[in-house]
Protein backbone atom coordinates (compact mmCIF):
# COMPACT_ATOMS: atom_id res chain seq x y z
CA UNK A 1 0.00 0.00 0.00
CA UNK A 2 1.39 3.40 -1.03
CA UNK A 3 1.80 5.74 2.01
CA UNK A 4 -0.62 7.90 0.89
CA UNK A 5 -3.58 5.71 0.42
CA UNK A 6 -6.06 5.44 3.81
CA UNK A 7 -5.54 2.26 5.15
CA UNK A 8 -8.02 -0.36 5.31
CA UNK A 9 -9.45 -1.61 8.47
CA UNK A 10 -6.68 -4.12 8.85
CA UNK A 11 -3.93 -2.12 8.08
CA UNK A 12 -5.39 0.12 10.54
CA UNK A 13 -5.83 -2.30 13.21
CA UNK A 14 -1.92 -3.41 12.77
CA UNK A 15 -0.76 0.15 13.07
CA UNK A 16 -3.34 0.81 16.16
CA UNK A 17 -1.83 -2.15 18.34
CA UNK A 18 1.46 -1.66 17.05
CA UNK A 19 2.13 1.15 18.27
CA UNK A 20 1.43 2.75 21.94
CA UNK A 21 -2.09 3.50 22.56
CA UNK A 22 -4.27 5.03 25.24
CA UNK A 23 -7.96 5.91 26.15
CA UNK A 24 -9.89 9.10 26.46
CA UNK A 25 -12.91 9.24 28.27
CA UNK A 26 -14.51 12.87 27.75
CA UNK A 27 -16.29 14.87 29.91
CA UNK A 28 -18.46 11.75 31.50
CA UNK A 29 -19.50 14.12 34.17
CA UNK A 30 -23.27 14.71 36.34
CA UNK A 31 -23.87 18.01 34.44
CA UNK A 32 -23.48 15.94 30.72
CA UNK A 33 -25.51 12.94 32.20
CA UNK A 34 -27.93 12.97 34.66
CA UNK A 35 -31.54 13.26 33.90
CA UNK A 36 -32.27 16.87 34.16
CA UNK A 37 -28.72 18.35 33.80
CA UNK A 38 -28.15 21.69 32.23
CA UNK A 39 -26.57 19.98 29.12
CA UNK A 40 -27.48 16.22 29.35
CA UNK A 41 -26.87 13.79 26.65
CA UNK A 42 -29.25 11.83 25.07
CA UNK A 43 -28.81 8.81 26.17
CA UNK A 44 -25.39 9.32 28.61
CA UNK A 45 -26.23 7.03 31.46
CA UNK A 46 -26.66 4.63 28.75
CA UNK A 47 -23.23 4.48 27.81
CA UNK A 48 -21.70 4.18 31.09
CA UNK A 49 -21.88 0.36 31.14
CA UNK A 50 -19.54 -0.05 27.73
CA UNK A 51 -17.56 2.82 28.95
CA UNK A 52 -16.55 0.91 31.70
CA UNK A 53 -15.98 -2.72 29.88
CA UNK A 54 -13.07 -0.09 27.66
CA UNK A 55 -11.58 1.17 30.49
CA UNK A 56 -11.23 -2.24 32.17
CA UNK A 57 -10.03 -3.67 29.07
CA UNK A 58 -7.78 -0.91 28.58
CA UNK A 59 -6.13 -1.59 32.21
CA UNK A 60 -5.78 -4.80 31.96
CA UNK A 61 -3.75 -4.49 28.75
CA UNK A 62 -1.16 -1.99 30.37
CA UNK A 63 -2.86 1.01 27.90
CA UNK A 64 -3.41 4.14 29.89
CA UNK A 65 -6.86 5.79 30.85
CA UNK A 66 -7.56 9.58 30.57
CA UNK A 67 -10.48 11.16 31.54
CA UNK A 68 -11.43 14.67 30.68
CA UNK A 69 -12.80 17.27 33.30
CA UNK A 70 -14.83 20.22 31.81
CA UNK A 71 -14.68 22.49 34.65
CA UNK A 72 -15.80 26.16 34.78
CA UNK A 73 -14.57 29.23 37.26
CA UNK A 74 -18.43 30.57 38.95
CA UNK A 75 -17.65 34.03 38.33
CA UNK A 76 -17.69 33.04 33.85
CA UNK A 77 -14.90 34.32 33.96
CA UNK A 78 -13.20 31.56 31.49
CA UNK A 79 -16.28 30.67 29.76
CA UNK A 80 -15.91 33.29 27.00
CA UNK A 81 -18.89 33.29 24.35
CA UNK A 82 -19.33 29.85 25.43
CA UNK A 83 -22.29 31.73 27.70
CA UNK A 84 -23.76 32.33 24.43
CA UNK A 85 -24.34 29.16 23.79
CA UNK A 86 -24.64 27.37 26.58
CA UNK A 87 -26.10 27.41 30.01
CA UNK A 88 -23.87 27.07 33.24
CA UNK A 89 -22.33 24.14 34.11
CA UNK A 90 -19.43 22.33 35.32
CA UNK A 91 -18.39 24.90 37.83
CA UNK A 92 -15.77 24.27 40.28
CA UNK A 93 -16.99 22.79 43.14
CA UNK A 94 -20.22 21.96 42.51
CA UNK A 95 -21.82 18.31 42.39
CA UNK A 96 -22.48 18.83 38.47
CA UNK A 97 -18.81 18.93 37.53
CA UNK A 98 -18.02 15.68 39.31
CA UNK A 99 -17.57 12.28 37.47
CA UNK A 100 -20.97 10.00 37.17
CA UNK A 101 -20.81 8.21 40.52
CA UNK A 102 -21.37 4.94 38.32
CA UNK A 103 -18.06 5.40 36.35
CA UNK A 104 -15.41 2.99 36.89
CA UNK A 105 -12.00 5.09 37.55
CA UNK A 106 -8.96 3.33 39.21
CA UNK A 107 -6.24 5.49 41.14
CA UNK A 108 -3.46 4.92 38.29
CA UNK A 109 -6.18 6.61 35.32
CA UNK A 110 -4.78 9.76 34.29
CA UNK A 111 -7.12 13.37 35.02
CA UNK A 112 -6.99 16.40 32.46
CA UNK A 113 -9.31 19.50 33.34
CA UNK A 114 -10.13 21.70 30.04
CA UNK A 115 -11.98 24.85 29.82
CA UNK A 116 -13.09 24.62 26.36
CA UNK A 117 -14.70 21.79 24.49
CA UNK A 118 -11.35 20.59 22.95
CA UNK A 119 -9.01 18.70 25.15
CA UNK A 120 -6.09 19.78 23.60
CA UNK A 121 -6.88 23.40 23.83
CA UNK A 122 -4.70 25.09 26.61
CA UNK A 123 -4.43 21.80 28.62
CA UNK A 124 -1.20 19.17 29.13
CA UNK A 125 -3.26 16.74 27.72
CA UNK A 126 -0.82 16.19 23.94
CA UNK A 127 2.10 16.65 26.50
CA UNK A 128 1.00 14.13 28.50
CA UNK A 129 -0.02 11.42 25.81
CA UNK A 130 3.72 11.91 24.29
CA UNK A 131 5.24 11.82 27.71
CA UNK A 132 3.70 8.44 27.52
CA UNK A 133 4.97 7.42 23.95
CA UNK A 134 1.40 7.23 22.87
CA UNK A 135 0.75 7.55 18.77
CA UNK A 136 -3.48 5.89 18.99
CA UNK A 137 -6.21 7.34 20.88
CA UNK A 138 -9.63 5.71 21.06
CA UNK A 139 -11.85 8.24 22.58
CA UNK A 140 -15.21 8.17 23.52
CA UNK A 141 -17.83 10.12 26.27
CA UNK A 142 -19.86 12.62 25.62
CA UNK A 143 -21.09 14.86 23.82
CA UNK A 144 -20.85 12.73 20.97
CA UNK A 145 -21.63 16.95 18.52
CA UNK A 146 -19.49 18.95 21.03
CA UNK A 147 -16.38 18.07 22.97
CA UNK A 148 -15.80 14.71 21.30
CA UNK A 149 -15.92 15.64 18.01
CA UNK A 150 -13.55 19.02 19.02
CA UNK A 151 -11.04 16.61 20.54
CA UNK A 152 -10.79 14.26 17.63
CA UNK A 153 -10.65 16.38 15.44
CA UNK A 154 -7.62 18.56 17.32
CA UNK A 155 -6.05 14.53 18.17
CA UNK A 156 -5.96 14.36 14.34
CA UNK A 157 -4.29 17.90 13.87
CA UNK A 158 -1.95 16.72 16.32
CA UNK A 159 -1.14 13.95 14.44
CA UNK A 160 -2.46 10.82 16.61
CA UNK A 161 -4.13 7.93 14.85
CA UNK A 162 -7.87 8.22 16.13
CA UNK A 163 -10.64 5.55 16.92
CA UNK A 164 -13.63 7.05 17.71
CA UNK A 165 -15.64 4.25 19.68
CA UNK A 166 -19.43 5.00 18.28
CA UNK A 167 -21.65 3.07 21.04
CA UNK A 168 -19.42 4.62 23.90
CA UNK A 169 -20.34 8.36 22.95
CA UNK A 170 -23.90 10.03 23.20
CA UNK A 171 -24.85 13.30 21.60
CA UNK A 172 -27.06 16.03 21.95
CA UNK A 173 -29.64 13.87 20.51
CA UNK A 174 -29.59 10.83 18.26
CA UNK A 175 -29.35 12.60 14.80
CA UNK A 176 -26.58 14.91 16.09
CA UNK A 177 -24.69 11.81 17.20
CA UNK A 178 -24.66 9.86 13.68
CA UNK A 179 -23.80 13.21 12.20
CA UNK A 180 -20.84 13.67 14.10
CA UNK A 181 -19.79 10.42 13.35
CA UNK A 182 -20.38 10.75 9.83
CA UNK A 183 -18.08 14.06 10.33
CA UNK A 184 -15.22 12.39 11.90
CA UNK A 185 -15.06 9.61 10.19
CA UNK A 186 -14.26 10.83 6.90
CA UNK A 187 -10.62 11.43 7.79
CA UNK A 188 -10.63 12.51 11.39
CA UNK A 189 -10.89 9.00 13.03
CA UNK A 190 -12.20 5.58 12.13
CA UNK A 191 -15.45 4.68 13.36
CA UNK A 192 -15.23 1.42 15.28
CA UNK A 193 -17.70 -0.05 18.40
CA UNK A 194 -16.60 -1.04 21.90
CA UNK A 195 -15.77 -4.57 21.16
CA UNK A 196 -13.52 -3.24 18.47
CA UNK A 197 -12.06 -1.48 21.35
CA UNK A 198 -11.73 -4.08 23.95
CA UNK A 199 -10.15 -6.34 21.23
CA UNK A 200 -7.57 -3.87 19.94
CA UNK A 201 -6.39 -3.27 23.90
CA UNK A 202 -6.03 -6.46 24.70
CA UNK A 203 -3.99 -7.17 21.33
CA UNK A 204 -1.87 -3.94 22.39
CA UNK A 205 -0.64 -6.44 25.46
CA UNK A 206 0.33 -9.18 23.50
CA UNK A 207 2.54 -6.66 21.08
CA UNK A 208 4.04 -4.59 23.67
CA UNK A 209 5.49 -8.42 25.48
CA UNK A 210 6.56 -9.22 21.84
CA UNK A 211 8.24 -6.20 21.65
CA UNK A 212 10.14 -6.06 24.64
CA UNK A 213 10.84 -10.21 24.77
CA UNK A 214 13.23 -8.88 21.29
Amino acid sequence: MAEHERPDDNEFRRRFVTQLQAVVVVDMQRDFLLSGAPLMAHGGEAILRSVNQLTAAARAGGVPVVFTHEVHRADTSDYGIEVEYDPRHCEEGTVGAELHPALSVAPADYHVYKRRYDAFEATDLDLLLRGLGVRNVLVCGVDTDICVLGTVVSARNHDYRVAVVADCCAGTSPAHHDAALLCMGTVFARVVDCAWGQEVVAAAKASLRSITAR
